[in-house]
């Protein structure tokens, strides 16, 4: 992490290391602000480490279900488990639980 705003002695060493660096890159005024982000960046993530943020390391949320939502979808599984009941039912079962039904 990048130090404190209250911490004057950790941002006065930043401050002489990166005129230091400054220093050392040759070429124009232009070239060396062209450079100058880029170089802060490097520092920075060198001496203090960059943070992982951003939607791909996020997973997306899934919002909890309605009551009305959840009971449908117990319906739903109840009447998938009933048809499998009556699928490996015998023939005799079968007609029984069609009499059921008529009742």
């Amino acid at each position: 992490m990048w130090p404190k705003s209250s911490s004057k002695k950790e941002w006065a060493t930043v401050d002489a290391d990166l005129i230091k660096i400054l220093d050392g890159v040759k070429g124009t005024v232009e070239k060396k602000l062209e450079k100058i982000g880029d170089l802060i960046y490097v520092y920075g993530a060198e001496r203090f480490g960059t943070k992982q943020t951003g939607k791909k390391d996020m997973t997306p949320t899934i919002p909890p279900k309605s009551r009305r939502q959840q009971e449908i979808q117990r319906l739903v599984k109840q009447r998938r488990d009933l048809r499998k009941q009556w699928k490996r039912a015998s023939v005799e079962e079968r007609a029984e639980s069609t009499s059921c039904k008529q009742t």
